[in-house]
């Protein structure tokens, strides 16, 4: 046991040390059906946050992320907006093209998010909506890729799907929400690595 807990400590200590400091911020575009009447229009909203890319070999990094994301939709003419509080973890497997200046990747990213506030634009101004019966937590995949260059500058795009507070009820039903887009997006971003 612990021989284990000593490797787990190295590896712990390996990824730490490796690991830079990341300003991440971009675009988010949200899109979605609930019925065949019933469509969501994309109101473009903007992402930023702070995590760090740990580089485990192999070309594979890991870049968790604490990130404000918001998102807005246009439904019926009236325009709606959402702030949430989101833990990406992205996973990149990444191709140097030209070592330490080009990399080429490709990105599967888990996340998780809470929802701190809610928006309708009225008149000429945002207003607070009051929560109701609205889901506040949100759970999702994103898959992309993207082009770093000199290790320290990163530009990606990546298709999101959000899996909760939706139609379905359990895991199994994730291919068909997949596949009907009831609630998905695209996050383009840039990232400075220092």
């Amino acid at each position: 046991m612990k021989r284990l807990a000593l490797v787990l400590a190295a590896v712990l200590m390996g990824f730490t040390a490796s690991a830079q400091f990341t300003i991440i911020g971009g675009l988010t575009t949200t899109s979605g059906k609930f019925s065949d009447t019933f469509r969501m229009e994309n109101l473009s909203q903007f992402h930023a946050g702070l995590g760090y890319t740990c580089r485990i070999g192999l070309g594979f990094s890991l870049q968790p992320a604490l990130e404000y994301n918001a998102r807005g939709t246009t439904i019926s003419g009236t325009k709606f907006r959402t702030g949430y509080v989101e833990l990406p973890v992205q996973l990149q497997l990444g191709l140097s093209l030209l070592p330490h200046i080009i990399r080429l990747y490709a990105i599967g990213e888990p996340y998780v998010a809470y929802a701190v506030h809610r928006d309708v634009f009225s008149g000429s101004s945002w207003q607070k909506l009051d929560w109701g019966d609205v889901e506040r937590f949100r759970y999702g995949v994103g898959v992309g890729g993207g082009l770093e260059l000199f290790r320290h500058l990163q530009v990606s795009a990546r298709f999101f799907w959000d899996f909760a507070g939706s139609e379905f009820v359990g895991i199994k039903e994730i291919p068909t929400q997949i596949r009907d887009n009831k609630a998905a997006g695209i996050k383009v971003s840039a990232a400075i690595i220092f």
